[in-house]
């Protein structure tokens, strides 16, 4: 009788070993990746256990499967040793993790971070960030390098090219002056510029969490562009919608976070234009969305804004708030409040170094 070898990539995945991994792992078929050992358990499991929250990331990003049960009938999110590896788990969006009182309500918009050991928010926030950031630097892929810049470039012009109009020509000449500028001075401004302008750039880069790490790179350094206030964001609901933000609410320890880049505005009148839809089975809402301090991943945008007059705020995925009141107003508009939960500037800025 054989017995099976337990695998090169489940010993990286225990031991830490997160350069083995990024060299066996695009080499691998699923099946390999999601192997259960001799053991009983998959890569998975073993990185989920030890508390390799980086590793974890990868596993999810190549397709690891999170419903396999090893031989203790637990999936690799019951085996996490650690709440940075819980939040892998939910930033992934792959799994139907569960808090202690009951089911986390999923939704394409908003991702939830049960908090279940009570960590103060802002410590939890800033370890959801340094996940992410391990993650980008794993795989070395950054906008500053020459070639991932020329990919950018090619691809919106290819965008554009799909879509041909006066308007989108007159995007293209534009776009191509600020790729040319940003190449001469490597001044970022350039591609927040153009990532506010109303092209097939901002599309390209909406998914690309690279390219929002790169964002914070920049914006983390310098405090001109950080919003500090209140900001409005109107929008129409079906029921289904409001389901994660009372989960939120009541369970005060979590956190939330908005999985695409987020636009608001600095004017409630303005925001309060958005939150009717000629559809009768959605419902108004209007989020009341409070930065207390200064936040780098919020950006004041109206000096790059082709529009100014909309007074815009844009909220990068990677900010992340507390629900702290739900209620009707007069007008049987649902008001949500947020406040930003501030993620450690100083960690973020170690990480840059």
């Amino acid at each position: 009788m054989t017995t099976q070898k337990t695998s090169n990539l489940y010993w990286a995945c225990r031991n830490d070993d997160i350069d083995t991994v990024k060299k066996i792992l695009p080499k691998l078929k699923l099946t390999n990746i999601n192997l259960i050992e001799s053991n009983g358990s998959t890569a998975l499991h073993a990185a989920s256990f030890y508390g390799h929250a980086n590793i974890v990331r990868l596993l999810l990003q190549q397709g690891a499967q999170t419903d396999i049960r090893n031989k203790y009938d637990k999936t690799a999110e019951e085996e996490a040793s650690t709440d940075e590896v819980r939040a892998a788990f939910k930033s992934s969006s792959q799994t139907g993790a569960t808090d202690d009182d009951d089911d986390i309500p999923h939704s394409e918009f908003v991702a939830l971070y049960p908090n279940s050991e009570g960590k103060n928010k802002s410590e939890l926030a800033t370890n959801i960030l340094k996940i992410r950031w391990g993650i980008h630097q794993a795989h070395k892929y950054t906008i500053a390098a020459a070639s991932n810049l020329e990919h950018l470039e090619k691809q919106y012009r290819k965008k554009c090219e799909e879509k041909e109009n006066e308007s989108l020509c007159d995007a293209r000449n534009r776009g191509k002056k600020l790729f040319e500028k940003y190449r001469e001075t490597g001044n970022f401004d350039c591609m927040i510029e153009l990532y506010l302008m109303e092209t097939p750039f901002y599309l390209l880069v909406q998914k690309d969490e690279t390219f929002l790490i790169d964002m914070y790179k920049h914006l983390v350094r310098y405090d001109k562009y950080i919003f500090q206030g209140f900001a409005y964001r109107g929008v129409s609901f079906f029921t289904e919608d409001f389901e994660p933000y009372y989960w939120a609410l009541k369970h005060s320890k979590c956190l939330l976070e908005f999985c695409k880049v987020t636009g608001a505005s600095k004017k409630r009148d303005y925001a309060l234009r958005y939150m009717y839809h000629p559809q009768d089975d959605r419902q108004p809402v209007l989020f009341e969305i409070e930065f207390a301090e200064g936040c780098f991943s919020a950006i004041d945008a109206v000096s790059f804004s082709d529009f100014p007059d909309e007074d815009e705020v844009l909220i990068l995925s990677g900010t992340f708030f507390e629900v702290t009141q739900i209620r009707k107003d007069k007008s049987d508009a649902t008001i949500i409040s947020l406040k930003n939960v501030p993620v450690n500037k100083a960690v973020v800025l170690t990480l840059i170094q």
